[in-house]
């Protein structure tokens, strides 16, 4: 059974210019307003003891989504259900009355959560121990720093057993010793089983603590699935946004040029996915002038322009292998590519002797992905040991 599901929702936000343009729309009955489609027909399911991320740019619909959910906001058009008891970490300490108590706001937000007077005074002291507030918890929360309010916040929010825990960028609550018993606290829910729903820029904390995840774009679920393969496709996004590749090809130089360049796995199957520490092939065809001593130069290229790795056949003492007519071969492999998730290209250019002098220069050719399936973060795996 599932703990949430969307089917086709839709929310539409009106956005008007000033207080006047909803006044003329009610008396003149004419549209003053321009629709904002912040979640477009979007449907999934969550099922119960799942922790499910979101993730995607600001403006994306994330929070909007969160809104649904916990049931302070409702569905333009589709349908969305949610039974059980939601607690929500969107803004900590969103319904606390500023003129009110600590102790005062915790009753008042457990009978917003439809918890009984009864329950709720048996988890007055745990919630005042977890916060730290017990020398502040009867004055106003006017009078609170933002961390005793985030503190208090957090404390209340996840105190009453709830069935689905949606959280929004809420783990770096208070010093560090707190937000260990923040995440303490939250790994507590995982493992009891319960759902939760997670929203964050940190693709780590994602990664690590998310089993699925969708990832939304303006409004539209882009990817769907298993959170470490949602995060590397929103992780490639965010790359190519920044510097698309595009291949750029030099003028045919008279002394130099790349003929051809295909890449292949270590069986020689022409391949453009692979996952960390399998094999690449790249094969290259060059041709050289008479009388010219060649040599190639390679770069592995991270597709924001991060140069991941660079050599040439001059440095590794390798003799391209001639076939004739000024043709000349060489296969550059990696018996391991120890580079973790993204996107990649091969930067290739013939050179003197020396490396000192590029000629054919061929850039943003032979892309292909990678994917690691373990948790590692970065650019490379480094090969360790731990004693």
């Amino acid at each position: 059974m599932n703990a949430i599901e969307l089917d086709r929702v839709t929310k539409v936000y009106r956005l008007y210019q000033g207080s006047r343009g909803i006044v003329k729309e009610i008396l003149l009955r004419r549209p003053y307003h321009h629709p904002f489609w912040a979640l477009k027909e979007l449907s999934l399911q969550i099922a119960r003891g799942v922790t499910f991320g979101v993730i995607g740019n600001n403006g994306a619909g994330k929070s909007t989504l969160l809104k649904l959910i916990t049931g302070t906001t409702t569905p333009t058009t589709g349908s969305l259900r949610a039974p059980g008891r939601i607690a929500s970490l969107l803004e900590l300490g969103t319904g606390f009355h500023p003129e009110f108590t600590g102790r005062e706001n915790i009753h008042f937000t457990a009978v917003t959560m439809g918890i009984s007077p009864k329950e709720a005074r048996k988890q007055v002291e745990e919630i005042i121990d977890f916060s730290e507030l017990k020398e502040f918890i009867d004055q106003p929360v006017k009078t609170y720093s933002s961390g005793m309010y985030l503190r208090l916040g957090f404390a209340v929010a996840t105190a009453f057993d709830p069935d689905v825990l949606v959280i929004d960028e809420a783990l770096a609550v208070g010093d560090q010793s707190f937000q260990k018993k923040c995440i303490d606290r939250i790994h507590r829910f995982k493992e009891a089983g319960k759902t939760i729903v997670f929203c964050s820029h940190n693709m780590y904390q994602v990664r690590q603590l998310c089993d699925q995840a969708v990832w939304l774009h303006r409004g539209e679920c882009r990817a769907l699935g298993v959170a470490s393969e949602v995060v590397d496709r929103y992780s490639d996004f965010l790359r190519e946004s920044k510097t698309e590749a595009r291949p750029v090809h030099s003028p045919r130089h008279p002394l130099s040029s790349i003929e051809s360049a295909t890449l292949a796995n270590l069986t020689g199957q022409p391949c453009d996915q692979f996952l960390t520490g399998e094999g690449l092939q790249l094969r290259i065809r060059a041709r050289f002038a008479e009388r010219f001593i060649p040599n190639l130069g390679v770069a592995i290229v991270r597709n924001d322009g991060v140069v991941c790795y660079c050599t040439n056949t001059a440095e590794d003492h390798f003799l391209l292998k001639r076939e004739g007519d000024g043709i000349y071969t060489a296969t550059l492999e990696f018996p391991r590519l120890e580079l973790l998730s993204g996107q990649y290209h091969f930067s290739i250019a013939t050179t003197d002797e020396r490396s000192l002098q590029a000629y054919a220069i061929v850039e943003s050719t032979c892309s292909f992905t990678v994917r690691n399936i373990g948790s590692e973060y970065g650019l490379v795996r480094l090969h360790h040991q731990w004693r």
